[in-house]
């Protein structure tokens, strides 16, 4: 009889290749069915296609299927904002350790965390929710310069800044334009239980502009305890909509100690009081100012960054966390960078050529994801992204200046949709 495997929920085919050669026979991918369609990578010999937009068909699907792949589960693990919901509901059904579906719905509703937070005196930013021009007008008059975001977004997709009432309305309808033209499971309405049902599409977080560095944290909250495992310093994206990062530096220089603590009381906040998380903050001398938290590693090109920066594999601790066994020490602290690759438009990559950068030598790795056919935009910024290039820079200074300059050396030609 094989031993128990751990189920890992709704993953990308390129985090599924790279997790299956490196753990062979420790997993079972439980996959969207969509996905497995458009990836480029071979599919893994245990994976069960489902449709993840349905939990409980999902259910039916992975219990018919599991049998020919695992004699039972240790663990359930997921990297994906949009598959946490499902990931939650399947482990409370098998009886298995994971953040409860109440905490990732929390966490997946940018309001209900913003409430929550607020609740128990977490500092976050002050905000409210729109679907109507009128509404972001109010919102903006008495907030001054706002963020818009989508309620169930993650990261920097589909996010603008306003700095007037009118402004605010003009990108309130933007962002209802573009997300009513995504099919992105991201953007799924929840189901309408208790204040939990909304339109994720027309429903929108408007939040007081809060200045300062951001910082991105993956972090175990076990109890009362707490245990960093990365931070990282966010470098944003210029010239593109508010909240795209351009690259993360790690390690970042942070009082590890007073971060650890206030990152445990805004997880315990949300529910989750056994999980691995990750956490998006600004901050304020010394105090954290929330954004988002999720309980899955960060995502990007940081677990690249982290392996080479830190000696960390954080899609392997998230692994080894669902079957209960401890992480590792982190073995290696250098301050490198990660700098993503992204078109500047949507359209179909013509040409793609990074020798250049793979030449400079101040590139550790650089990965080109996309090759020429593939669309970019489709589903919105995010979708833009064609690689990622770990790098050491010559200077702390001039880290900004090198990302560009790096970014600069892609040799990238894409054609407008037609």
């Amino acid at each position: 009889m094989s031993a128990p495997k751990v189920l890992v929920v709704g993953t990308t085919g390129d985090y599924i290749a790279d997790l299956d050669a490196q753990l062979p026979g420790r997993l079972v991918f439980l996959t969207d069915r969509a996905e497995r369609a458009r990836s480029g990578f071979p599919p893994p010999e245990h994976e069960i296609l489902a449709d993840l937009r349905d939990a409980e068909a999902a259910r039916r699907d992975l219990m018919r299927c599991l049998p020919e792949h695992a004699s039972s589960l240790s663990g359930v693990t997921c990297y994906d904002c949009e598959s946490l919901p499902v990931a939650a509901e399947l482990a409370t059904a098998l009886g298995l350790a994971y953040p409860s579906p109440k905490a990732v719905a929390a966490c997946r509703d940018k309001y209900r965390t913003k409430r929550l937070w607020q609740s128990y005196g977490i500092a976050c930013a002050d905000g409210g929710i729109a679907q109507s021009p009128d509404d972001a007008r109010r919102l903006s008059a008495a907030l001054g310069p706002v963020i818009l975001k989508p309620r169930t977004g993650s990261g920097g997709s589909f996010m603008m800044a306003a700095a007037s009432p009118s402004a605010c309305a003009a990108a309130l309808v933007e962002l209802q334009r573009r997300l009513a033209q995504s099919n992105d499971r991201l953007y799924a309405s929840p189901p309408s239980e208790g204040d939990t049902g909304f339109d994720a599409k027309a429903s929108m977080l408007i939040e007081a502009r809060v200045e300062g560095q951001e910082f991105s944290s993956d972090f175990v909250v076990d109890g009362g305890s707490v245990t960093l495992l990365r931070t990282s310093r966010k470098i944003p994206a210029l010239g593109s909509d508010f909240g795209e990062t351009l690259a993360y530096v790690t390690p970042a220089e942070l009082e590890e100690e007073l971060i650890a603590i206030q990152l445990r009381d805004a997880a315990h906040a949300l529910g989750l009081r056994q999980a691995l998380c990750t956490a998006d903050f600004i901050l304020a001398g010394t105090k954290a100012v929330f954004l988002e938290i999720a309980p899955r590693p960060g995502g990007d090109c940081l677990p690249r960054l982290v392996r080479h920066a830190l000696g960390r594999n954080i899609l392997r601790d998230a692994v080894d966390f669902a079957d209960g066994m401890p992480l590792p020490i982190a073995s290696a602290s250098r301050p490198l960078v990660g700098v993503m690759l992204r078109a500047n438009s949507p359209g179909t990559i013509e040409q793609i050529d990074a020798s250049d950068i793979h030449a400079d030598p101040r590139t550790i790795e650089c990965v080109v994801a996309r090759g020429p056919g593939d669309r970019l935009g489709v589903e919105g910024p995010a979708d833009r992204v064609v690689g990622e290039v770990i790098f050491k820079p010559h200077a702390l200074e001039t880290i900004e200046q090198e990302c560009r300059e790096l970014c600069g050396l892609l040799r990238l030609r894409v054609v407008p949709f037609s």
